[in-house]
């Protein structure tokens, strides 16, 4: 490897700072599983855990394929002498709005059914 392999792209760390950004995505993902599971378990446990599992399993899907972006950008940035890169498809960003809509969803269903915990009543 070359210095300018190993180098960030740019003194702004735009990049790095875009991957770290998506991990706190993958991060908020987790504890929403965590705290959908601790709030769910009373009312429906085999929903809870399912729900928390396919949360779960977004974040590890988020957390890989952000990285798999950062370091396809990263090469591709430092292997040439052009500042410019193809902007890459939007499927990380639809995919995490598409979870954002079901989970609202879900909730939404469960507040329309009158399936709450005993403490929130």
């Amino acid at each position: 490897m070359s210095d300018r392999e190993d180098a960030p792209f740019d003194p702004g760390l735009q990049p790095e700072r875009t991957n770290l950004a998506w991990r706190r995505t993958g991060l908020s993902l987790v504890v929403c599983a965590a705290g959908g599971l601790r709030l769910m378990v009373e009312v429906h446990p085999l929903l809870a855990a399912a729900g928390a599992v396919v949360i779960l399993v977004a974040a590890a899907t988020v957390g890989v394929a952000s990285a798999r972006k950062y370091r396809s950008v990263h090469a591709l940035l430092t292997s040439t002498d052009s500042d410019r890169a193809a902007i890459q498809d939007g499927l990380l960003p639809a995919f995490v709005a598409a979870m954002g809509f079901l989970g609202g969803l879900l909730a939404l269903a469960l507040v329309l059914l009158g399936e709450v915990p005993r403490w929130a009543r």
